[in-house]
């Protein structure tokens, strides 16, 4: 496992418990756990789309399928789908339109993590 794949992880749970934790000293928002872990999941794609643009963006370009045309444009559009998708998690009206948008983009890049492997 690489180091930001680590990150990711520690991040993901580190979010997750700080919001469970506001939500059992009295910030009623924040109680319910889905709500923390819709806070935790928007963190990651925070941080997912932003190594889109910093960071493994090279890495990223060279994830692309070579059948695929513009690896920097895809690059940047999905990182940029990633903090929009982030954002909309943390919207009650754009819950749904975010966690379903998301999972599309994560089978959208599969194929990627599939050739890099």
């Amino acid at each position: 496992m690489s180091g930001h794949e680590e990150g990711f992880r520690i991040t993901l749970v580190a979010v997750t418990l700080v919001i469970l934790t506001a939500g059992d000293a009295g910030i009623h928002r924040l109680h319910p756990w889905p709500v923390a872990l819709r806070g935790g999941l928007a963190a990651i794609f925070l941080l997912t789309g932003s190594v889109h643009f910093a960071y493994i963006r090279t890495e990223l370009i060279r994830m692309v399928p070579p059948i695929m045309l513009y690896p920097d444009l895809i690059v940047t559009i999905t990182g940029a789908l990633e903090w929009a998708g982030a954002i909309g998690l943390l919207w009650r009206l754009t819950i749904l339109w975010a966690a379903g948008g998301l999972s599309l983009l994560l089978i959208v890049m599969f194929p990627a993590n599939v050739y890099i492997a």
